[in-house]
């Protein structure tokens, strides 16, 4: 009856949510690292996330999580995203880590480019430490990104084609904080073209990436 009654409060928030006018959210961007790209067998991380709200980005309201490992991954893996062995060893234990990140987003709307890569291992160690799945609410700005920008670039892209095409500085390639705000950056153009298209709500917003998506998958075989 508890998991029901869960269930029952996270679609109300849900339904809450969507109605939201998009000025007045808070949306989270969200990036992760691994031990690999074995969805199966690659470890988290490490978490990083930053804040949009009023359409601006809010640095101060930003996280980031390294995730103990009990043992470090493989050298050519430590090369791509920098966490060393030692930080490996000294990170959160994974149900801290995942209370920390879960408090952090709260009831609002998770942002990743794309999303179904971190949404994997994000609710897979939520299930994993807290032994129930996240009630989380997603965008995939993969999808959104081709829905409302133009010419060439109203395909998928990869996020480091767009920042290129709209001179978003990455401090650091494959560190989970810096691609969090690079994301973010790349989710202000979004949200201004959104607002020209008439799109006010945060279901509105979440509804266009979706149907983005559905089109793609409806298009014949080339």
């Amino acid at each position: 009856m508890a998991g029901l009654c869960d269930m029952l409060r996270a679609r109300r928030k849900r339904a809450t949510a969507a109605r939201m006018p998009i000025v007045q959210a808070r949306f989270v961007m969200v990036d992760v690292e691994t031990s690999g790209l074995d969805l199966r067998r690659d470890r988290l991380l490490s978490i990083g996330a930053v804040a949009v709200t009023g359409g601006a980005i809010r640095p101060a309201d930003s996280m980031a999580i390294v995730l103990r490992q009990a043992a470090e991954s493989d050298r050519d893996n430590i090369l791509v995203h920098g966490i060393g062995a030692e930080q490996q060893r000294a990170g959160l234990p994974l149900a801290e880590a995942m209370c920390l990140f879960s408090a952090f987003v709260g009831a609002d709307t998770l942002v990743a480019y794309p999303a179904d890569f971190d949404r994997h291992f994000l609710e897979r160690e939520h299930r994993r430490a807290l032994g129930a799945a996240p009630h989380w609410t997603w965008i995939d700005a993969a999808w959104l990104a081709p829905a409302l920008l133009d010419g060439a670039l109203g395909h998928r892209q990869s996020l480091d084609a767009l920042c290129a095409a709209y001179a978003i500085s990455h401090l650091a390639r494959h560190h989970a904080v810096s691609d969090a705000f690079a994301t973010a950056e790349l989710f202000l153009i979004l949200l201004a073209r959104a607002a020209r298209n008439g799109i006010q709500t945060v279901g509105e917003l979440r509804d266009c990436a979706q149907a983005e998506r559905q089109l793609e998958r409806l298009k014949p075989p080339s």
